[in-house]
């Protein structure tokens, strides 16, 4: 008896040893990296753009302001791992707004220079309310993909153009025509460039603007088209192409 007693104090005092030895491992040697990694866990880093002040003639006529708008937005970090997986998921992705896959990565590749790490990517800007309801019908589908609503710059004279495009969509009539357009493209990021300088002197003097890449696929979708590709050439104006759909 005396022995079976001796053996079991013997195996919970071994025990108890080993429970000290990793909390001690745990709190002492090891405390100051696990202390990091519950700070990291608790908080994240978020970039959130927030909206821009108006810009007003001499006279206070309202020359930009912004707008809110319904954005497809995706997570990377919460895409398939496996290639084919992923492009599969972009694919779909792609047809609830009416893109082809290098379309969508293409719009990802921009959005990825300009937002923050880990920040989610706007494929595509304007949607409706019922690609929200689809979305959230079926999440299991499209996992780290949601519709938020962000702010974007609002011209008023937007119209102008996007009823020419519209009028030139509906001469058309069912042919599938491609448009050609002429145009400086303003370059994303911060960086200097002739675009952003015209897009200044635009503004100032005859009160048009110049266009980023997404400002065009905005533009073209709004009047019916689908931006397919942007041919940078030697002058500083690119050929733009877009497809009826």
């Amino acid at each position: 008896m005396a022995l079976r007693i001796a053996v079991v104090g013997g195996f919970a005092v071994m025990l108890f040893a080993i429970l000290f030895f990793r909390l001690w491992t745990l709190q002492i040697i090891d405390g100051s990296s696990n202390l990091a990694e519950a700070k990291n866990n608790r908080t994240r880093s978020t970039k959130i753009i927030a909206p821009r002040g108006k810009i007003l003639a001499r006279n206070g006529d309202v020359l930009v302001d912004n707008r809110t708008s319904l954005a497809l937005q995706v997570d990377p970090a919460k895409l398939p791992e496996d290639p084919a997986e992923e492009a599969a998921e972009l694919k779909e992705i792609g047809e609830l707004v009416h893109m082809k896959l290098p379309q969508v990565r293409t719009r990802i590749a921009e959005e990825e220079k300009i937002v923050a790490a880990g920040a989610p990517l706007t494929v595509r800007r304007d949607v409706g309310n019922l690609l929200i309801y689809y979305i959230e019908e079926h999440k299991g589908k499209f996992p780290g993909v949601t519709v938020e609503k962000v702010f974007v710059r609002n011209y008023p004279e937007e119209d102008r153009a996007a009823q020419i495009l519209g009028s030139i969509h509906t001469a058309m009539g069912s042919a599938r025509g491609t448009v050609l357009l002429l145009e400086g493209v303003i370059a994303a990021g911060n960086e200097p460039s002739l675009g952003k300088m015209m897009d200044l002197e635009m503004l100032l003097m005859p009160g048009g603007r110049e266009r980023s890449a997404d400002e065009f696929r905005t533009l073209f979708d709004r009047a019916g088209f689908d931006l397919t590709r942007i041919v940078p050439t030697q002058s500083p104006v690119s050929v733009i192409e877009a497809k009826k759909r």
